[in-house]
């Protein structure tokens, strides 16, 4: 990455058209991607973060990470990015070995960024904790103790008879 110098812009470019200070050879943040190289096909003075064509960070398609479609309904097997977390569509834990809720009988799911309860932050779930890892581990064995259940419905026992309450009169029994 390029040293910054100490020379002064008078290009007038900058916003109220006085000249500024930028440097001579100050990296462009954010209008080059990781490998360097500037979108091709948006105007160069429009940052990577508002590009329609660079690939998201979520599920590497070309549209901006905000509206990722895997935050409404992730496809089994797709590629996903290690900061997020597969759950069910009413946010429980999700079996992605058998590809249903282990809370509901929901196997639709969707994609929830990973949040650690140890550490407070966004780059691991709590479960992956370097920080505590006495602590990831029992999260840890809670969680897959979760996610090897499958939620059932159990149908009510077939020899349950419905009677009628005290009083009630049959009208096609009195006709």
């Amino acid at each position: 990455m390029a040293e910054p110098s100490d020379e002064w812009d008078d290009t007038g470019d900058s916003p109220g058209g006085s000249s500024s200070y930028i440097g001579k050879g100050a990296p462009k943040f954010g209008i080059e991607g990781p490998d360097g190289l500037p979108c091709e096909k948006c105007p160069k003075d429009i940052p990577l973060s508002f590009c329609p064509h660079w690939p998201c960070n979520i599920c590497y398609n070309d549209h901006y990470h905000q509206v990722c479609p895997y935050f409404d309904f992730y496809p089994q097997g797709a590629p996903l990015s290690p900061f997020y977390d597969i759950i069910c569509s009413m946010g429980h834990p999700f079996n992605e070995e058998k590809w249903v809720c282990t809370s509901c009988p929901g196997n639709e799911a969707r994609i929830s960024l990973k949040y650690c309860h140890i550490c407070h932050c966004r780059l691991h779930g709590t479960y992956e904790c370097p920080e505590d890892k006495v602590a990831a581990a029992k999260y840890k064995l809670f969680r897959d103790e979760m996610c090897s259940k499958v939620f059932k419905l159990n149908p009510p026992k077939s020899s349950y008879v419905p009677t009628p309450s005290p009083g009630f009169v049959n009208m096609k029994e009195v006709s």
